[in-house]
């Protein structure tokens, strides 16, 4: 029993006894990798894009009313609260276009526009909407009117043909279709009361 506890004593102390002696090995120390952060992605024009932006100049289509800083009421009109902020830029790049207004629905952004009078104005804006979101649809090629659709966002530019201004309009898809059904609800109610 004795040599048991001895030899039990011995291999407990090897250990400890070879972390101290001067010819154990030191363990390397472990550099740490840093890896270089991911290269930003670029999307190419698309309405990838659209959906990915769903807003305007940091209001967020869909945002509630009581969250956008500077917002001025201006008036009511068919179930919308229209708005604008007397902060907004009337610079879009090169081009200078009207105040935008910021129409909501149930207290929510549903769609924001603004315009650009003349030529020069209007067809920098369009150039700069091709540069982000790509050609855009254009039913007839005679007309100036393009659309860019992407899954939650709809954005169009309208130019007359007689001044070549033109109004842009960035619309919610998912909030426009819940208007819609309000709209359709709201006439099935009124048929059925008559």
């Amino acid at each position: 029993m004795r040599l048991y506890c001895l030899l039990f004593s011995i291999l407990v102390a090897l250990p400890a006894a070879a972390q101290h002696s001067p010819s154990a090995k030191k363990p390397t120390p472990v550099k740490a990798v840093v890896a270089a952060p991911p290269a930003p992605v670029i999307i190419p024009p698309s309405t990838q894009k659209l959906d990915l932006h769903y807003g305007f100049r940091g209001v967020a289509l869909e945002a509630d009313s009581l969250t956008v800083e500077g917002l001025a009421f201006d008036r009511r009109d068919n179930g919308l609260s229209l708005c604008h902020r007397d902060t907004d830029s009337l610079m879009l790049g090169t081009a200078a276009i009207s105040p935008t207004t910021y129409s909501f629905y149930r207290g929510k952004l549903l769609s924001l526009s603004f315009s650009a009078k003349g030529a020069a104005n209007s067809h920098a804006v369009l150039a700069r909407l091709q540069a982000l979101y790509g050609p855009g649809e254009q039913k007839n090629s005679g007309q100036q009117r393009y659309t860019w659709r992407g899954t939650k966002a709809l954005l169009r530019y309208d130019e007359s043909s007689t001044n070549n201004n033109a109004v842009i309009t960035l619309i919610s898809l998912p909030l426009s279709s819940i208007r819609q059904q309000d709209s359709n609800g709201a006439t099935l109610g009124t048929a059925a009361n008559r």
